[in-house]
């Protein structure tokens, strides 16, 4: 049976990291690039109640690595100084501004999220931080970037692809659980499918293999203009888990 078992008044940190490597064609000319973007969050459970977690998810950390088709690098990193690029830097002064920032996340114990509260104090409060920083017009597009990426929906989602890893039913080595979603976004339209297979327990640990795919496609034509659209990705990994 697969649950969480964090204990009140204990803190878990968090690191999620993404990378993406895309290539893409385009008038006969294939293009290149890749980019890697980590956030660090720490986790203090508040309370347990009938196996709800009150947990309060505090910013802690922000980086991105982005390389052009022409082989450049823009990078930066809460954690180090501000970058001498100057767009790389207002990038850095905005997310710089989110640390130390807190939210309330409720979540059971099967990493389900039930509410998420708080964000709209964390982007004005990063509002008024940058203030000097930023001209009235960067201020209202930087309102908008945050309003984006730092609201209920899209903390929902990102918590429960990462955290809402466990099947309903209890499950034996070598049985699979897999999560699809038709995905339809304008004129794209697909599927998205993830299995994991209870692989083995070892030396106290739990391993799950993680495996899928999303396969997208899409047409749009405007003024005269044909553009498709397709994508496959692949998913591919292993989640390592505690038995306590």
């Amino acid at each position: 049976s697969f649950r969480y078992n964090l204990k009140k008044g204990e803190t878990y940190p968090f690191l999620l990291k993404t990378k993406q490597d895309q290539s893409m064609s385009a008038a006969g000319q294939s293009m290149n690039m890749t980019s890697e973007r980590t956030v660090e969050f720490d986790y203090f459970v508040e309370d347990v109640v009938n196996n709800v977690f009150k947990l309060k998810a505090t910013f802690k950390g922000f980086s991105e690595r982005f390389k052009s088709p022409n082989g450049q690098t823009m990078s930066y990193d809460t954690h180090s100084a501000k970058p001498s690029d100057a767009d790389v830097a207002k990038s850095w002064t905005i997310y710089k501004s989110i640390i130390g920032q807190s939210f309330q996340i409720e979540m059971d114990n099967k990493g389900k999220v039930i509410s998420v509260k708080g964000l709209n104090t964390v982007v004005s409060n990063a509002l008024s931080k940058l203030k000097s920083d930023f001209t009235a017009e960067e201020q209202n597009m930087i309102k908008e970037l945050l309003n984006a990426s730092l609201n209920d929906k899209a903390i929902k989602t990102q918590f429960e692809e990462t955290l809402n890893i466990f099947p309903e039913k209890d499950i034996k080595i070598g049985e699979q659980w897999a999560d699809s979603q038709n995905i339809s976004e304008g004129p794209v339209k697909g599927t998205n499918k993830v299995t994991r297979t209870f692989k083995e327990l070892k030396e106290g640990k739990a391993k799950i293999t993680v495996s899928g795919i999303q396969d997208v496609k899409g047409t749009e034509s405007q003024q005269g203009i044909t553009m498709n659209m397709t994508n496959k990705a692949t998913l591919d990994g292993y989640i390592d888990l505690d038995m306590e």
